[in-house]
């Protein structure tokens, strides 16, 4: 069983993938490789899901995620 294959480390955007970056400081979105460099600039500065300022860093696997 991969990260993905489990709701908590799923990518939120592809849903395929196991999720390896998300906005800091808020935690929210967590998503694959694949699609962080998919964003564009303006999605690497404010949270998609609170629209905080935020930015991407890399996601410890496990960790819970915060809606």
């Amino acid at each position: 069983m991969t990260y993905a294959e489990t709701i908590d480390n799923a990518c939120l955007i592809c849903t395929e993938n196991d999720a390896t970056h998300e906005y800091d400081p808020c935690h929210h979105f967590p998503m694959c490789g694949e699609c962080f460099v998919r964003l564009d600039q303006e999605h690497l500065k404010i949270c998609m899901h609170c629209f905080l300022p935020a930015t991407m860093r890399k996601r410890i696997p496990n960790t819970p995620m915060t809606w």
